[in-house]
């Protein structure tokens, strides 16, 4: 039973390595209802991250603004032998709104 568009919104995520970061971007299908019902991304987590991760400092952009250090925003890194993850928690992004989050992370091969 399909439902009328004001009653859904469709957000798809894809997240890609580039260079010493992450990109995770959404694409929004019908953001209305999402922004109407104040719907929002809190937390990330990237599993499966070939190489590992040092425990340095990492930074995190949304929507190619650095985020502050004085922000609620938090980066825990691990591994577990041959996989990495990384989890970003204290976001507060709108989900009726297409955005891109980038962490730039220090790898150690």
């Amino acid at each position: 039973m399909a439902r009328e568009e004001s009653e859904r919104s469709l957000v798809g995520f894809s997240a890609e390595v580039e260079g010493k970061g992450l990109k995770l971007r959404s694409e929004v299908v019908n953001g209305t209802y999402a922004s109407s019902h104040r719907l929002a991304v809190g937390k990330v987590v990237r599993l499966g991250l070939a190489p590992k991760i040092a425990q340095g400092k990492s930074s995190v952009y949304v929507n190619g603004v650095k985020i502050g250090s004085d922000s609620k925003v938090s980066i825990a890194h691990g591994n577990n032998g041959r996989f990495s993850f990384v989890g970003v928690k204290g976001l507060w992004q709108r989900l009726g709104e297409e955005s891109e989050l980038e962490l730039e992370i220090n790898y150690q091969m």
